[in-house]
């Protein structure tokens, strides 16, 4: 134990030797926080404050005036009173800005209108004339505009001014009290929140996204220097020939990487608080009072909960990171490998900025977003310190994982030097594609999210707008079209892709007796887990499913049952799985493809039961080597849950949520996946006799 850390405590020196002889990491270690962040507060507040006007800037207004009652040489008064604030203390004035007033004896058109305000001849132009009685003003300015809009602001608050005095006096002149009939209830806002509440909720909407961002840069340079940085110029081969263990070089290598994220993100914290503090002086000397009271002492335990988070963030991102730039060859491999990355970690940091989102004990357990939240509430002065946990738990678990999946990597030489076949084929020219080859990892990796991304965008507009005929389209030409177009441009081989290989007639059979018993097991597993933690299905997705099952039976299966098992099982089962099955172990591969197929579904509830759904459908492709027992399986799934839905009983509704039923679909599941793997047996070697075949010849 006491050798190991000694090796490992030499490695991480020399990795930390390494990182500081490249510039360009030290650059953003150090310049990123001190001086762009704080740079960008400022600019912002001052772009903010320019926003708002100043004592130089003028607002041309255009008066045409067909009213023979309305006074606009009143609304020239108004208008100038507003744009001078007087100190109620000292009866000292400050001008706000300035009012260029003009009347014109001519109508404008609204054409003429536009193009005089862009070209900046005026700013608003009021026409008014007689209507019913009273004075009828019609103002034109331009929305995109900024000075225009800000003009009109000024021109409605000196109209609204003016018909309050008028209002008043049509009051008074009818005898009554002008006071009680206009302003019948007396309504006085009191803010109860305290200055360091309203500073903590204006810092946690915006500094756990800047935090996470810049730690996220950070780590990301030196994992890239670390891994494909090293293969570029020959020195890893140097340092896998030494007496060191894969364990002992990630481990070296994440350590490195997490000290320069956690270095760069306190550096980030303390040039905020300095800039913060300046800011905060400055509005004193400006105002000439003692400000607003709130100083960097008032979050000191915001910081000390921030800091083991940054730690533990750190740690999980450098590990993550170098999940996916240990695969590349180059420094543009890397970075293309961490674009899908890289996105998907953006947007959970950008959590913070979603007030309906709170931490609890599921948000908690979701990397990255857990960090930002937390952060958030501990500058909120709101946070539930049992929360800290959770988040701090879960962070480091996942960190445990991807260091595991790294020691595996850096002990196997075909992982770290594969032949390209871990890249990502759609950055690489068609002309120098291999044909015939199958799913990279990179190609997984990437793939991935993009769908995702375009069925969150595109597949719920179809069904929103074309209901049922909109899952049929999102599933085929979305799940199913996107990556099928990849491949074809890649030269896959599709058949080698999607696992469509022949098996054993016995195993659709096989199939669909899996999917009864998956179906009663995982209804099971959704009842335990709704009656311990109080889940259940969205409203939302109850509701969109009772609106699917009330069409036709035939219409709803096709759409619902068999659509769906056909593109996911092709994206799911045959383009994620099929990647992962030959790279690494099968538990691990099964794992993987099962939450992802949980994500999909999104909801917290059929996270977990299509989760296990997933993993027996990946069992079943493993043990058959084809795909289609599995598309059978998924069927008879949904083919369930439609005909459930559509004419079940309560009461047969709590007779299949028994123990006794989901345990008899649990055996059920298990001797047909020990079935099908005999089925198979011969079929699955033929497999394998031909992909030796072909790596040989290659």
């Amino acid at each position: 134990m006491n050798n190991n850390w000694k090796i490992t405590k030499t490695l991480f020196l020399k990795e930390i030797r390494d990182v500081l002889r490249d510039k360009k990491t030290v650059m953003i270690m150090v310049l990123i926080p001190v001086v762009i962040y704080p740079l960008i507060m400022l600019v912002s507040l001052m772009v903010a404050s320019m926003m708002y006007g100043n004592e130089d800037t003028v607002y041309d207004i255009v008066v045409y005036n067909d009213s023979s009652d309305f006074d606009t040489a009143n609304l020239e008064k108004v208008l100038n009173e507003n744009a001078v604030e007087t100190n109620e203390e000292d009866g000292s004035e400050e001008q706000l800005y300035k009012i260029n007033y003009e009347t014109t004896d001519e109508k404008i058109s609204e054409e003429e209108c536009k193009n005089k305000i862009k070209d900046k001849d005026f700013d608003v132009y009021l026409e008014i004339s007689d209507s019913e009685g009273k004075a009828d003003v019609k103002a034109f300015y331009m929305e995109s505009e900024n000075e225009s809009q800000m003009a009109m602001n000024r021109v409605k608050t000196a109209i609204d001014d003016i018909s309050d005095v008028i209002r008043e006096k049509n009051v008074e002149n009818a005898g009554l009290d002008a006071n009680s009939i206009l302003n019948p209830i007396a309504f006085e806002q009191n803010g109860l929140s305290s200055d360091e509440q309203i500073a903590g909720f204006l810092l946690g909407t915006i500094l756990p996204m800047i935090i996470i961002i810049s730690i996220l840069l950070s780590v990301m340079y030196p994992c890239i220097d670390l891994t494909a940085g090293e293969k570029e110029r020959g020195t890893l081969e140097t340092l896998l020939m030494l007496p060191v263990s894969g364990k002992q070089i990630v481990t070296a290598k994440i350590l490195t990487t997490s000290l320069c994220g956690v270095v760069t993100s306190i550096l980030n914290i303390l040039s905020m608080s300095i800039v913060f503090s300046v800011i905060l002086e400055q509005q004193k000397a400006l105002l000439g009072t003692d400000g607003t009271g709130v100083g960097v002492s008032s979050f000191i335990s915001a910081m000390l909960v921030t800091l083991p988070v940054i730690l533990v963030t750190a740690l999980f991102l450098s590990a993550v990171i170098m999940c996916f730039t240990c695969f590349a060859k180059s420094y543009k491999e890397a970075n293309n490998y961490l674009s899908p990355a890289m996105m998907l970690i953006m947007l959970m940091a950008y959590g913070s900025m979603i007030p309906s989102l709170e931490l609890n004990q599921y948000t908690s357990v979701v990397p990255v977003l857990n960090v930002s939240l937390l952060i958030r509430e501990a500058l909120n002065f709101k946070l539930n310190y049992s929360m800290v946990i959770p988040v701090l738990c879960s962070m480091v678990l996942y960190s445990v994982f991807a260091i595991m999946f790294l020691s595996k990597a850096y002990s196997s030489e075909n992982l770290l030097f594969g032949d390209g076949k871990n890249g990502i084929s759609l950055f690489e020219k068609r002309s120098n594609i291999k044909k015939g080859m199958t799913v990279t990892i990179g190609d997984a990796c990437f793939i991935f999210p993009f769908v995702l991304l375009m069925y969150l965008l595109f597949g719920g507009l179809l069904q929103l707008k074309y209901e049922l005929a909109g899952i049929v389209l999102g599933q085929f030409l979305i799940l199913a079209g996107i990556p099928l177009a990849f491949f074809i441009y890649s030269k896959k081989d599709l058949k080698k892709v999607y696992s469509f290989n022949k098996c054993n007639p016995l195993s659709l059979v096989v199939g669909v007796l899996i999917g009864v018993g998956g179906f009663l097991f995982a209804t099971l597993v959704g009842n335990v887990i709704s009656n311990m933690f109080g889940l259940t299905m969205s409203d939302a997705i109850a509701k969109t499913f009772e609106k699917y099952f009330s069409h036709n039976v035939v219409l709803a299966t096709v759409c619902i049952a068999l659509t769906p098992a056909i593109a996911e099982e092709m994206f799911f089962r045959g383009v994620l799985f099929g990647a992962l099955k030959d790279k690494l172990k099968p538990v691990f591969s099964v794992m993987i493809v099962s939450v992802l197929f949980g994500v999909f579904h999104m909801d917290v509830l059929k996270f977990f039961t299509t989760g296990i759904l997933g993993a027996i459908l990946c069992l079943a492709l493993y043990y058959s080597g084809s795909i289609f027992p599995s598309m059978f399986a998924h069927f008879t799934i949904n083919f369930i849950s439609v005909i459930a839905g559509k004419y079940a009983t309560e009461h047969f509704s709590e007779m299949i949520t028994r123990p006794i039923f989901g345990i008899a679909g649990l055996a059920v599941v298990i001797l047909g996946l020990m079935l099908i793997k005999y089925l198979n047996r011969e079929v699955k070697e033929e497999i394998s006799e031909e992909s030796d075949e072909e790596k040989k010849s290659a």
